[in-house]
Parts: structure tokens; C-alpha cells; sequence
């Protein structure tokens, strides 16, 4: 277990770019990560790499093969045995983040050394477990993000993405849960056009997961740098997610009012939006989450893999 650092090859794409925001004062939820060391301790041991690579080098190319893949991975990862140093360093971890509230709810999300790269996103091909309470289940849920890696959306995404199809380590980002009152997506360029002059922002109420899902449409802004409002469409959410601390528990309910991003949301994000550009120097886009308690809280950041945004285009603000 580390504190979220910016060396991917230990902490992975996600948690290391949360890291650099963090370095520079962006807001980002607190958390530990466990690294690809902890991947390699547990299932280095099993044969798993050696198991799922003669499945792909002696079946043919199809579904079954994918299926095959995950099921044998489901198994291995999920009843491997831990280190007892291990197990304990979890424990320990997970006291520290939760303090007096040890049920306090969790997210626990991939952190994958090849996701979250200007070249492959892996946006949606690997896994979250959200409101994870107590060392028990956190420590059942961290073996569940690791196997998805595994998963034949994920395999075929890194075959078609010219990956290799046998995973390399997986860390794992575990952080307090964001209360979000609306969440959303940013980008510093057009995620369709590469128009670096124009931003986009994205908004839902509640929790991002139906949002990221595909399952409901949301409100969608496209914003001059300057802040210069250039169009606008109203969402269409007929549901949203909650984290419900009776049943500890993300819920689903009727989404009571659609959203509607008022000007002090939209300088808020805005504003981190391309101050998280700046960090990285390239064109960024962000999942955020917004609570009137704490405002804005950055909860991933990656370069936009539109062709032609590599760079930013010139004369427009920083923040």
C-alpha cells in the first residue's frame, strides 16, 4: 500500500495522474493505492499469466476464447491467498483513510499501468466498486477490480488497441467516496472535433455512474476558454444514483428534477478543468463531482485521444 504517487508502474495510469493534480492543488478525494507489487505477490504464485496465455495461443480468435479467459481468471483471482503481511497492510491502510468512521463508504477503482494514456483511455473496460464499507469487504472487493482486467471487453479492447491481451499488473485506487449532489465529465478539446478552442462540460445529477454507463443523456455545454457560453442542450435523466448509508449501498431512484449547471458550477469546473490541463500540457479530460459542502472534487484525469490534440491552442486562458 502507498500513498497515490505519479509513477504510473507502480500506482497505474489513474491514480498517478491523480496524483500529479493532487501535487498541484487540485482538489481529488483522499485514498491509499494498492500497487501492481501486490498484484504480482498475490498471482504471480498461481500460474495465471501462463494459464490465460496458452488459451489465447491455442484457441482460435472468438467469444469463447474471450469467455474462456474470464472464467479462468475469475477463479484464480478470486480465491488466490494473500500474504498475511499483506492482508494486514490493508487493514492498516484502510484505518488510516476511515479514522473514527471505519464504515465510512468507499470507492474502490482500477488503476491499470496501460489505461488513462494519450494514445488508449480503457475508458469503461475495467472496473469500480462503489460504497465498499470495512476492511472485510474492501479486502473481497480489490481481487474484483483486479479480474475485470481480465474481462473480454478488456481483452479485446487491449487486442484491438495493439496491447498485449495478458494484462500487465493492475493497481488498484482505493478513496473516500464523493457525496456528489451532480458529477459529470469535462474536456479542455471537443472530444469529437479536437477543437482545443472549445470546451466541453457534461452534467447529471447524483453519482457519474449512469452517466459513464451510456444510460442516461446529460446536460452538454460547449464553452469558449473564456467562458463564453457557445450551446447548450438539456439532459435527459429519468434516473440517478445515490449512495445510501442505510442499506451501504449505491441506489437508483427517479431523478427528481433535471439537471441545470448554474454560472458558479460552470467557472468552478472550468477553471480546474484547465488548470488540470496545464498540469499535464496537454489537451485533459476530467470525471468530476460537485458537492455544495466542498464544491468541485476531480475524481480522474486523463489525456483527450482525439487525433490533432496534442497541443493546446495558443491564446487562451489558463484559469
Amino acid at each position: 500500500m502507498t500513498a497515490p504517487t505519479a509513477d504510473r508502474e507502480v500506482c497505474g495510469g489513474k491514480m498517478a495522474s491523480l496524483a500529479r493534480l493532487a501535487a498541484a492543488g487540485l482538489p481529488t478525494p483522499r485514498g491509499f493505492v494498492v500497487t501492481t507489487a501486490a498484484f504480482r505477490e498475490v498471482l504471480d504464485p498461481t500460474g495465471l499469466t501462463e494459464r490465460v496465455s496458452a488459451i489465447l495461443r491455442t484457441m482460435p480468435p472468438g467469444p469463447a476464447r474471450l469467455h474462456a479467459v474470464d472464467a479462468v481468471a475469475r477463479e484464480v483471482i478470486l480465491t488466490a491467498p494473500w500474504p498475511l503481511a499483506l492482508e494486514a497492510a490493508l487493514r492498516e491502510a484502510h484505518a488510516e483513510l476511515t479514522g473514527r468512521t471505519p464504515e465510512r463508504p468507499l470507492a474502490v477503482r482500477s488503476s491499470a499501468t496501460w489505461e488513462d494514456t494519450p494514445t488508449a483511455s480503457a475508458a469503461g473496460q475495467l472496473r469500480s466498486v462503489i460504497g465498499v464499507t470495512g476492511p472485510a469487504r474492501l479486502r473481497l472487493a480489490v481481487p474484483r477490480v483486479w479480474a475485470a482486467a481480465f474481462s473480454p471487453t478488456a481483452v479485446a479492447y487491449r487486442e484491438r488497441a495493439g496491447l498485449p491481451a495478458v494484462p500487465r499488473p493492475v493497481a488498484v485506487g482505493v478513496q473516500e467516496l464523493v457525496a456528489a449532489r451532480l458529477s459529470g465529465v469535462a474536456y479542455s478539446a471537443h472530444p469529437v472535433t479536437g477543437d482545443t478552442a472549445t470546451l466541453v462540460i457534461e452534467a447529471i445529477t447524483g453519482l457519474c455512474g449512469p452517466l459513464v454507463d451510456g444510460r442516461v443523456v446529460p446536460e452538454h455545454l460547449e464553452l469558449g476558454r473564456d467562458g463564453s457560453l457557445r450551446a447548450r442542450r438539456p439532459a435527459r435523466q429519468h434516473l440517478a444514483a445515490h449512495y445510501d448509508p442505510v442499506r451501504q449501498a449505491v441506489v437508483e431512484r427517479a431523478a427528481s428534477e433535471p439537471v441545470r449547471l448554474g454560472p458558479e458550477h460552470l467557472d468552478v469546473i472550468r477553471r480546474g478543468l484547465l488548470r488540470a490541463e496545464a498540469v499535464f500540457g496537454r489537451p485533459v479530460d476530467i470525471e468530476w463531482s460537485w458537492h455544495p459542502a466542498t464544491g468541485l472534487t476531480i475524481l480522474q484525469a486523463r489525456p483527450v485521444t482525439v487525433p490533432g490534440t496534442s497541443r493546446v491552442s495558443a491564446g487562451g486562458p489558463v484559469c
